[in-house]
């Protein structure tokens, strides 16, 4: 090989040598710091991301770090208070469907060992509101049955707010069901039903600052708010006043993009004697983030809802952790580069600590005075990139060389 070759290789080796280590955390790397004080009251602490950590952290929390008085590193399990939900839905046979007095009934066979909580019925009746009652039995002779019920179901087609087939029972454990639906309802309207069993945990929400004021347009009600884009928003919640409403509502971000959509409503109607009561007045945004939100409630031809507030809300996070007797901790964050850490704590955490933990003391937000920020830590490639093309150079040279001298050899 060629001498210059030769050394073109030799640069392009050394330039990879220079290749730079993943960043590690060191206190004056991050650009703010918090007192976090610990309560005695269990072995397990916690606090709740704020707006002041949103705004200086990195958007997925993974440059937060807990550090003792002589800066020895706490592991923590950052946790997410979102809701789950886990449904497991069978269709159940329906049997001995008929009438019995002004009622009309029907049996589930719901098989053995089968946990449910809910009964969702298939029903073609339309315009009504009625009761049902449920009987669960092992055996259709069982004279002391279980009596659960009764349960509303309502079709308001007409007035265009909503249906519901579904009856929510306690945690259940039978082989029959026997299902008494009113009069409104026929046999013949009976088409079918499933059973699920459904296990949810409550979403833990963080209020941001609440909206007043409004603007009405033709056929719809627009609420705009500036916001901290470092904030996610994950759900928007309404107090309205007045009852038996349903409206469409999408929310735009600060370029008019519509990011999420739903509807709100509130229902309590006497209708056959009967009250009917329902309410959603929330709609999810899975995180968005924008300078700037605006509301758009669809009203159609009816008269704007008297709305007094909208609140948004982000989702809790949550830090956990074991202060071990130290009663002050320091939270540093605000170091773009830093890389989530991997503790064991985080892969063996139970739930069991976290229903028991009490919640630590967070103080005010503040800059970080021992702050420095980080050396230059681009790969030495980045930062000299006039060596590495005159090596790429040298080393066509050196080929061009080569080829040359061969071709007037030849």
């Amino acid at each position: 090989m060629s001498r210059p070759l030769v050394s073109a290789v030799l640069l392009l080796g050394a330039v990879l040598v220079f290749a730079a280590d993943a960043p590690e955390a060191s206190v004056p790397y991050f650009t703010n710091s918090r007192d976090v004080t610990s309560s005695a009251a269990a072995p397990t602490n916690y606090f709740v991301i704020d707006e002041e950590i949103w705004s200086h952290a990195r958007p997925d929390l993974a440059d937060i770090r807990l550090l003792g008085s002589d800066n020895h590193e706490v592991p923590y399990v950052l946790l997410t208070k979102g809701s789950s939900k886990q449904v497991e839905e069978m269709p159940a046979k329906v049997e001995e469907l008929g009438r019995s007095g002004d009622q009309t009934t029907f049996v589930l066979e719901m098989g053995e060992n089968s946990d449910f909580n809910r009964v969702n019925l298939t029903i073609d009746t339309k315009n009504f509101v009625t009761q049902a009652t449920v009987d669960g039995m092992d055996d259709l002779r069982d004279p002391k049955p279980v009596r659960m019920g009764p349960f509303t179901l309502y079709d308001f087609s007409k007035e265009h707010l909503g249906s519901n087939f579904a009856l929510n029972l306690p945690d259940s454990r039978f082989r029959f069901l026997r299902v008494r639906v009113g009069k409104e309802i026929s046999p013949a309207d009976v088409k079918g039903a499933s059973v699920a069993n459904e296990t949810e945990s409550k979403a833990l929400y963080t209020d941001l600052a609440e909206i007043t004021g409004s603007q009405q347009k033709k056929h719809t009600t627009v609420l705009t708010w500036k916001a901290n884009k470092a904030v996610p928003l994950d759900r928007v919640t309404f107090d309205v006043d007045g009852v038996n409403f349903m409206r469409p509502v999408h929310v735009e971000d600060e370029k008019g993009n519509i990011i999420a959509s739903g509807q709100i409503s509130r229902i309590k109607m006497q209708a056959h004697g009967r009250l009917v009561q329902s309410e959603d007045l929330s709609v999810s945004t899975n995180g968005a983030h924008s300078s700037q939100y605006s509301i758009v409630v669809e009203n159609g031809d009816d008269a704007p809802l008297k709305i007094r507030r909208v609140i948004p809300q982000v989702i809790e996070r949550r830090v956990y952790f074991q202060p071990n007797g130290v009663a002050r901790l320091t939270a540093y964050y605000g170091d773009e580069k830093l890389n989530a850490p991997i503790y064991d704590y985080a892969k063996l955490f139970q739930t069991s600590s976290e229903a028991e933990a009490a919640e630590a003391k967070l103080g005010p937000g503040q800059h970080n005075t021992a702050y420095t920020g980080r050396p230059d830590e681009r790969p030495w490639t980045d930062r000299h990139p006039e060596v590495l093309w005159a090596a790429m150079i040298l080393a066509v040279a050196g080929f061009g060389f080569i080829a040359l001298r061969s071709l007037k050899k030849a």
